[in-house]
């Protein structure tokens, strides 16, 4: 989840790698939460281009260790 696009972005496409793997990766820069979490198997957040949070969609929506992303997700940010 990113609030605009930026070369910050760059950090979602190379944060995970498997070793000896064929990786694909397809950054989407949105706000709408519920499509992020249905088509995602990871979630970062960012808050004035800076990376706060990344994790699997679970950690990111369920059990975030950032209380910023915790308010965002939960729509108590702002």
């Amino acid at each position: 989840m990113c609030s605009r696009a930026s070369r910050s972005a760059r950090a979602l496409a190379t944060a995970y790698r498997a070793p000896n793997a064929v990786v694909s990766t397809l950054v989407i820069v949105t706000h709408n939460l519920q499509q992020a979490a249905r088509i995602s198997d990871f979630a970062g957040f960012m808050y004035l281009g800076e990376m706060l949070e990344f994790g699997t969609v679970q950690k990111i929506f369920v059990h975030p260790d950032e209380p910023r992303t915790e308010r965002f997700v939960t729509g108590r940010f702002g």
